[in-house]
C-alpha cells in the first residue's frame, strides 16, 4: 500500500520504510540509470577489442583515455556523421522544453532508419544481381504494408533497413560470402559490419516506429507530463543505438571529397571529415585506388583504400539562401520536383529542386521509371 508522506514529499511503501521519490525525481532517476547502462556497455565494448583486436590498441587506448575523461554527450556527438549528430545537437539544446526534445528525437529515429538504409542500398547496389534480388523481395513488401519510395515515410526506411540488414548479416557470417560483403561495404573492420547491421538498431528503429503511430493518435493536447514519459521513453532508445554504434564510426568516416591529383597509379585527395555536430569540417588527405564522385557523400574505412559512395538520399550542402551547410533527407516526389527535408536546419527546412540524380536512384528502386519534372521550385 503506498501512502503519501508529506514531510518526504513522496510516497511510502507501507511496513517498509521506502519512500518512493516524486515523479519528476523517478524521472532523472531513470535518465541517470540510461547513463549507467549505457556507460557499462561502452566499457564492455572496449574491455572484449581491447583482447579480440590487439591491432586496433591505440584505437582502444585512445577511446578509453575518452571515457576516463568522462566523455560528455557532446563529445560522443562528435564521434558520430554529421547528418545524425547535427540532430542530436539540436535537441541537445532545446533547452527544458519536453515537447520539443522529444519531438527531435523522434526526428533523430526517422533519420537514422534511413541513413542505415541508405548505406546498405549503396552497399548492395554495387552488387547488380543482389540489388536485383533484394528488390524483388522489397517491392512487394512495401506495397503489402501500403509504403512507397516515391513518398518515403518512417516506416518505408524501416522496412528497408530491416531487410538489407538480414541479408547482409546472414552473408557476412557465411565464409563463402564474407570477403565478398567486406568488397562491397568497403570496410574490413569487423565491428563496423557489425554495427551496420546490428539486430539491436533493427529493434531500436523498430520500437521507435511503433511509438511514432501510436503517439501521433494520441488524442487531445500534449501536456508537461506526456511529453517528459515519452521524452524518457525515448532517451532509453537513443542510449541502446550508442550501445550499438560503440566505437565503430571511429573507424568508419563520412567524407566528401575535394581537390585531387592523380600520381604513381593513385589518387591523392584533400577529403572534408563529415562527422560531429556542426561545420567547418576537419579536411584531411589521402591516397586512393579509385576515384571519387565529387558532389556525393562516401564512407571511408581506416587503411581502406577505396570508399563507398552513398546513393544521393542524403546530402549535404548549402542551402540555396544562407550558403551554410546543411545536410537534407530525402523526403519524397511531388509536382515541382523532389523535396529533401532538414531535420536541425530550421532557417530552410526543406528544398525542393530536380535532383535527377535521386529521381533516377528512386526509379531503381521502385522498379519503375520516374521522369523528372520540368518545372522548378
Amino acid at each position: 500500500l503506498l501512502i503519501f508522506n508529506h514531510s518526504a514529499k513522496g510516497y511510502v511503501l507501507r511496513g517498509q520504510g521506502q519512500y518512493l521519490p516524486p515523479g519528476t525525481t523517478q524521472a532523472k532517476l531513470l535518465e541517470a540509470q540510461s547513463h549507467i547502462r549505457n556507460a557499462r556497455s561502452e566499457l564492455q565494448e572496449l574491455e572484449a577489442r581491447l583482447w579480440s583486436e590487439p591491432r586496433k590498441l591505440d584505437l582502444t587506448a585512445h577511446a578509453l583515455k575518452r571515457y576516463m575523461r568522462e566523455e560528455s554527450f557532446t563529445d560522443w556527438l562528435d564521434t558520430l556523421p554529421f547528418p545524425l549528430a547535427s540532430i542530436l545537437w539540436t535537441y541537445h539544446t532545446a533547452g527544458d522544453d519536453q515537447k520539443r526534445r522529444y519531438e527531435h528525437l523522434m526526428h533523430f529515429f526517422e533519420a537514422l532508419a534511413q541513413f542505415m538504409a541508405t548505406i546498405l542500398l549503396s552497399t548492395i547496389e554495387r552488387d547488380e544481381s543482389l540489388f536485383a534480388k533484394e528488390k524483388e523481395k522489397l517491392v512487394p513488401t512495401l506495397r503489402e504494408q501500403r509504403l512507397t519510395i516515391e513518398r518515403a515515410t518512417f516506416g518505408t526506411w524501416k522496412c528497408i533497413f530491416e531487410q538489407l540488414a538480414k541479408t547482409v548479416r546472414s552473408m557476412y557470417a557465411l565464409p563463402d560470402t564474407r570477403s565478398s560483403i567486406e568488397q562491397l561495404v568497403r570496410c574490413h573492420e569487423e565491428s563496423v559490419i557489425r554495427m551496420l547491421t546490428s539486430s539491436e538498431l533493427v529493434a531500436v528503429i523498430q520500437r521507435c516506429t511503433g511509438l511514432r503511430n501510436t503517439w501521433i493518435g494520441h488524442a487531445g493536447v500534449v501536456g508537461d507530463r506526456q511529453a517528459a514519459e515519452w521524452h524518457r521513453v525515448l532517451q532509453d532508445e537513443l542510449s541502446k543505438v550508442r550501445d550499438a554504434f560503440g566505437t565503430a564510426w571511429d573507424s568508419y568516416n563520412l567524407v566528401l571529397p575535394g581537390k585531387s591529383v592523380f600520381s604513381g597509379g593513385t589518387y591523392r585527395y584533400t577529403l572534408l571529415r563529415v562527422m560531429g555536430r556542426c561545420a567547418p569540417f576537419e579536411q584531411f588527405e589521402v591516397r586512393l585506388a579509385e576515384p571519387l564522385e565529387h558532389g556525393y557523400l562516401h564512407l571511408l574505412g581506416d587503411d581502406e583504400q577505396t570508399a563507398l559512395r552513398l546513393m544521393p538520399l542524403v546530402r549535404v550542402m548549402p542551402s540555396p539562401v544562407s550558403a551554410e551547410n546543411a545536410c537534407y533527407f530525402y523526403n519524397r516526389q511531388q509536382t515541382d520536383g523532389v523535396r529533401f527535408v532538414s531535420y536541425h536546419f530550421e532557417q530552410e527546412a526543406d528544398i525542393v529542386n530536380q535532383f535527377p540524380d535521386t529521381l533516377a536512384a528512386i526509379s531503381a528502386l521502385d522498379g519503375e521509371h520516374i521522369k523528372p519534372t520540368t518545372e522548378g521550385s
